[in-house]
């Protein structure tokens, strides 16, 4: 490493080093106001700091007296900081009228800036190998993100934001050159990594898409189960479907040999059917169920759909710990013994399973889950299972239904649909209105916050979704009324969705409250897109993303936000 140099690390966490010695910062270290005073100073060497920025990074909403004293006390001990660590004796931070500078005469070395140069330099290359080795310099340069204690502070989830969207179209990009070469093993490597830095952004594609090119089936299935099962255990949400699509082409890049219809048979006829339902991965059991809603078309069958799930001596949907490792399986085995053998089972979630029973009535349901509790519930077990059936549609009912709505996604659809208006947004600041079909007014909000908290407020007034956790208070709670309360509809779909916002209109579904946070999709009226959402935080995000840039809709490809880009 050569001496003279600050090196400045950004991505992933915020250290520094010079001449080998780390100074502040690091994994474990506590972000301090000198930590704050670096980044923005280092991040920002070009342009400078404005002061009121300074002061509201390095002391927020707490009472100062002297806020300039205090500023001044600051920046001498961050003068003093340096000199310890061994920097050479200058004016390392300059004043400028309200602005102020990192000085030139120490050179610095930030991560992001070496990112962003050859990011650049990629985008000028001519030369299309070239280019895919800029790329790739690009995508491996990008070490985790932006500043990750940081990102409830706004100018630093807006960097963390376009930086990410630079990767984003830096990875894809490689991708297509990696592709045109069939080089799979460095897509492969690519997508590895790619996932690795930036978890629940569905870069497994990339990997299996490799996988898959290569030949190598079996650990693109592996690949599959095992992205599902993370996803599940830690986000409470199954990946996007392109994984599933990718999936469905192992059977297409499958290479057979010749043969004759008797021995294609011979391979087709299931080894061991052994008792009971027919057990298949989730990709196989939605392939079945499309495959039964044609089938009743012609045929006229009844087939319903019954979700199972594992719930504790209190009715509530058990997520996580031993128990539930210990109960699951067990589950599986009661469901399978207790449906026909031409059901068909899937493992859904955690907990949950998803059982396809075909030409049967609604009693005859109620009847499989008796015999699932029998065999499932043993002695004084106070666990249970808990049992959701819907009749499956097939699909030209879907389309009669579909053919009523004004367009394929103007409907409120779900019991607990809000239509939401945004009227005013600013420094990070939302606020407006919402409307659902239990109330003919409007319940207003002044900021993101309030507007959580009214949201969670109308969830919990309905019981609808079930939260999947228990709700914390550091009071005890006043016992009231369980379940979901009765309510009378006020408004249907046409009066919901004639309201909206000065800014922006969005119908917000949340279909499960999973991990203390809220998983769903979001509509934005005005582009006619919809997007799933992972948590509450993502949808405020998406909603931001929508109404706080309108000037930046004819912004370049890569760095477009995600509602222009392809799904």
């Amino acid at each position: 490493m050569n001496t003279g140099i600050l090196y400045v690390q950004m991505f992933g966490g915020f250290s520094m080093k010079w001449n080998g010695t780390q100074i502040g910062g690091g994994p474990k270290a506590r972000e301090s106001q000198f930590s704050y005073l670096m980044q923005l100073l280092l991040h920002h060497r070009k342009e400078g700091v404005g002061r009121n920025l300074l002061e509201e990074a390095l002391f927020g909403e707490r009472e100062v007296g002297n806020v300039y004293h205090s500023l001044r006390s600051v920046l001498y001990n961050a003068r003093k900081k340096l000199r310890q660590a061994g920097l050479p004796d200058v004016e390392y931070i300059c004043q400028k009228k309200d602005v102020y500078y990192w000085t030139d005469q120490i050179p610095v070395e930030e991560d992001t800036s070496v990112f962003e140069a050859c990011v650049e330099r990629a985008r000028s290359e001519e030369d299309p190998e070239q280019r895919l080795e800029l790329l790739l310099d690009a995508c491996y340069r990008y070490r985790g993100e932006f500043l990750p204690r940081q990102i409830g502070v706004i100018w630093a989830a807006q960097e963390a934001r376009r930086l990410q969207a630079m990767l984003y179209a830096c990875v894809e990009d490689a991708v297509v050159l990696l592709r045109i070469h069939e080089d799979w093993q460095r897509m492969k490597e690519l997508g590895v990594y790619v996932s690795r830095i930036n978890p629940f952004a569905d870069w497994e594609t990339v990997t299996m898409e490799a996988l898959i090119s290569m030949g190598d089936m079996e650990e693109a299935q592996k690949l599959y189960d095992s992205t599902v099962e993370y996803y599940m255990q830690v986000q409470g949400f199954r990946p996007s479907a392109k994984l599933g699509e990718l999936l469905s082409r192992l059977g297409t890049q499958m290479e057979h040999r010749y043969a004759m219809l008797d021995s294609i048979q011979a391979e087709l006829v299931e080894k061991d059917p052994g008792g009971g339902g027919y057990l298949c991965p989730w990709p196989i059991f939605e392939g079945i169920y499309h495959m039964v809603g044609r089938i009743m078309e012609r045929s006229g069958q009844s087939v319903y759909l019954m979700l199972c799930t594992v719930v504790d001596s209190k009715g509530n949907p058990m997520e996580e710990g031993p128990l539930l490792e210990e109960l699951s399986p067990r589950l599986q085995d009661a469901i399978r013994n207790s449906v026909r053998h031409g059901d068909v089972v899937a493992k859904y979630g955690r907990g949950q399973y998803l059982v396809l029973l075909v030409n049967t009535t609604r009693e005859n349901c109620s009847v499989v889950q008796k015999r699932i509790n029998y065999k499932f519930v043993v002695g004084r077990q106070r666990t249970g299972v808990k049992y959701y059936v819907n009749s499956v549609v097939c699909p030209a009912e879907t389309k009669l239904k579909e053919a009523v709505m004004d367009g394929s996604q103007r409907y409120i659809g779900s019991p607990n649909g809000i239509v939401l208006c945004i009227d005013r947004a600013g420094g990070g600041f939302l606020s407006g209105r919402f409307y659902h079909r239990y109330r003919e007014r409007e319940t207003a909000f002044a900021n993101t916050e309030q507007m959580l908290f009214r949201f969670e407020e109308f969830f919990d007034s309905i019981n609808y979704p079930y939260p999947g956790t228990t709700e914390r208070t550091f009071q005890e709670k006043v016992q009231g009324k369980e379940g979901r309360q009765e309510r009378t509809e006020k408004m249907n779909d046409e009066q919901l969705l004639k309201q909206h916002g000065e800014l922006g209109t969005f119908v917000v579904r949340v279909q499960h409250r999973q991990n203390s946070s809220w998983q769903g999709r979001v509509t934005w009226m005005e582009k006619d897109r919809t997007l799933y959402f992972r948590s509450a935080w993502e949808l405020l995000k998406l909603i931001a993303s929508a109404v706080e840039l309108p000037e930046e809709e004819d912004r370049t490809e890569e760095e477009t936000p995600s509602w222009f880009e392809e799904e």
